[in-house]
């Protein structure tokens, strides 16, 4: 039944999708305006394998992106947060835990919204943050075009602290040969998800299937592991402690 379900609904779409998302390491490294490898590259390619789809990977700015998906240029944002218009999996594929990051030589060492009031604090414009972080009013937040702007800009003490995603600020970090540190406690979490537009709303009963399947086989387990050292039930389970903690 499933197969079945995956190519009808591959018929009706002529077995291409196409997807557009941002170079984020370790999900996703983009190479000559495409989403090369990654730990969501590698998720998504998979289920399109098993749907007898064509995946089509694009890097594009966020807003572009956006843009792309409202207008049917693309089917589908990768690892977007689950926000109203968008028509994702049950399962998370991605997490974005966000902390605060300091130059290495900072003085400071933990992080609380008090302390930060007052603060010029980077951020990447576009970038859809947690209500928590987008609604802090106490702190002046200055944007980037990129998180690598962001490296530069706090390299430089144009701010006082910067807003990275834990996974990928130490990938960023050597890249860029800035030295960082992130304060304790995270300020966020949030899971992530491929945001099919509402032209794909229909395909995601074939994609529950699918992720569940790489799920229950460890599939998904094996990839993060390869990227992260972790398993994807862990960092799961992480995810879910912190979020009701909070």
């Amino acid at each position: 039944m499933l197969l079945l379900i995956a190519l009808l609904l591959a018929a009706q779409s002529g077995g291409q999708l196409k997807v557009c998302g941002v170079d984020w390491p370790p999900f996703s490294y983009a190479e000559q305006g495409k989403l090369m490898e990654g730990i969501s590259v590698e998720i998504h390619q998979e289920v399109a394998h098993r749907l007898g789809m064509q995946l089509t990977l694009l890097e594009l700015p966020w807003g572009r992106c956006e843009q792309y998906v409202n207008t049917e240029l693309a089917d589908g944002i990768l690892d977007n947060a689950p926000l109203p218009g968008c028509y994702h999996s049950d399962l998370a594929t991605a997490f974005y835990p966000l902390a605060a990051y300091v130059r290495s030589d900072s003085p400071l060492q933990t992080f609380s919204w008090e302390m930060a009031k007052g603060l010029k604090v980077g951020m990447v414009r576009g970038y859809d943050y947690t209500d928590r972080i987008k609604h802090f009013t106490g702190w002046v937040p200055i944007k980037a075009h990129s998180d690598k702007q962001l490296l530069l800009m706090l390299e430089k003490s144009r701010v006082d602290l910067i807003v990275l995603d834990y996974f990928s600020a130490p990938i960023l970090s050597r890249e860029q040969d800035v030295k960082i540190r992130a304060l304790t406690p995270f300020l966020d979490s949030t899971p992530l998800y491929l945001c099919f537009g509402k032209q794909k709303a229909d395909l995601l009963p074939a994609y529950n299937k699918a992720l569940q399947q790489m799920l229950d086989e460890g599939v998904l387990d094996r990839i993060y592991l390869r990227y992260l050292g972790e398993d994807y039930r862990t960092l799961k389970e992480k995810q879910e402690r912190m979020k009701a903690a909070q």
